[in-house]
C-alpha cells in the first residue's frame, strides 16, 4: 500500500524532496504525493522551476501541467512523465487549516521552514 504524502511548501526543499522521490523510483511505488500546498498554485510556474533548477540542472523528466477541473483559471496539477499527477493547493496561515485529512494524506512533509512545532 502506498503512503499518501502531502508537501507543505514547494520552495527549494520541497522541490528537492519531490525530485528525489521521482529519481529514486519511489513515486508510485512507495509514495503517492497527493498534493502540494504553497502560496502559489500556478502549476506552470512550478513546472518550470522543477525542469530548470539552477542548482540541480535541467531535469530530464517530462513535466507538464493541467487543470484539476474545467472551472479552474490556471493549471493546478503537475504531471510527471505522463503518469504521476500532483495537485497544488493554496497554503494557509495555519497548517491545521489545510485539507490533508479530506485528501486522504497519511504523512505531511513540512518544507516551509516556518512551522517548527
Amino acid at each position: 500500500m502506498l503512503a499518501k504524502v502531502g508537501i507543505n511548501g514547494f520552495g527549494r526543499i520541497g522541490r528537492l524532496i519531490f525530485r528525489g522521490m521521482v529519481e529514486q523510483g519511489l513515486l508510485g511505488k512507495a509514495f503517492d504525493v497527493v498534493a502540494v500546498a504553497d502560496v502559489s498554485t500556478d502549476a506552470d510556474y512550478f513546472s518550470y522551476l522543477l525542469t530548470y533548477d539552477s542548482m540541480q540542472r535541467r531535469w530530464d523528466r517530462d513535466v507538464t501541467t493541467e487543470k484539476s477541473s474545467p472551472d479552474q483559471d490556471k493549471n493546478d496539477v503537475i504531471v510527471i512523465d505522463g503518469k504521476y499527477k500532483v495537485r497544488l493547493i493554496q497554503a494557509q496561515r495555519s497548517p491545521a487549516d489545510l485539507p490533508w485529512k479530506e485528501l486522504g494524506v497519511d504523512y505531511v512533509l513540512e518544507c516551509t521552514g516556518i512551522f517548527k512545532d
